[in-house]
């Protein structure tokens, strides 16, 4: 077996193991190093975050936290989650109190958060515009993130075969292409 026909098999698989490459390599992103995306559904932390932004947070202990930065947090009535600024933060014998406000509120959060010191929690560091909204649609589906998740294999398996039938096809033409010149030497011969 050549190069090329390696080459060429070396291509089917690869977007295969691309596709689970991405998602292992999101997951141990995940639990190494805390990192994780949370989408802003309301408008409560405008200018900085608009709805549909994705928030970039990691995980780091509650004893950690300062005023200023931005955290999600898990809604108590309904257990959603929705990202607010620290207004207030102290510490009392290994608990951490919490008092926090989204930018575009006009009053504190009701509540004061208790957490243990070592307790992390996901502070937010970055934003990406715009694409919290499609991870939003996802997460809340289960059957789309199925349906999402064989797309990706059915893109992945449809590239695959493009590149194998570009191949072959490439590979006939060739044929094709040597084929009257076999016959030109052949009619060469035959006449001397």
């Amino acid at each position: 077996m050549g190069l090329k026909e390696v080459l060429q098999t070396s291509r089917t698989y690869l977007l295969a193991i691309l596709t689970f490459s991405v998602l292992l390599v999101s997951i141990l992103i995940h639990s190494v190093l805390g990192i994780s995306l949370s989408p802003i559904l309301s408008g409560s932390m405008k200018p900085l975050f608009n709805v549909g932004d994705l928030l970039i947070t990691q995980d780091v202990p509650a004893h950690q936290l300062k005023v200023g930065d931005v955290v999600v947090l898990r809604n108590g009535q309904d257990y959603t989650l929705f990202a607010h600024r620290i207004i207030r933060i102290s510490e009392i014998n290994g608990t951490v109190f919490i008092q926090t406000k989204g930018d575009a509120n006009p009053t504190e959060d009701q509540g004061t958060l208790r957490v243990a010191a070592f307790q992390t929690m996901p502070r937010g560091f970055g934003r990406l515009p715009w694409a919290g909204s499609l991870l939003d649609t996802i997460s809340r589906n289960r059957i789309a993130l199925f349906a999402d998740f064989g797309l990706l294999a059915l893109a992945s398996l449809g590239l695959n075969r493009f590149f194998y039938f570009l191949g072959h096809r490439r590979k006939s033409n060739s044929k094709i292409a040597a084929a009257p010149a076999a016959e030109t030497t052949m009619r060469e011969k035959v006449k001397v």
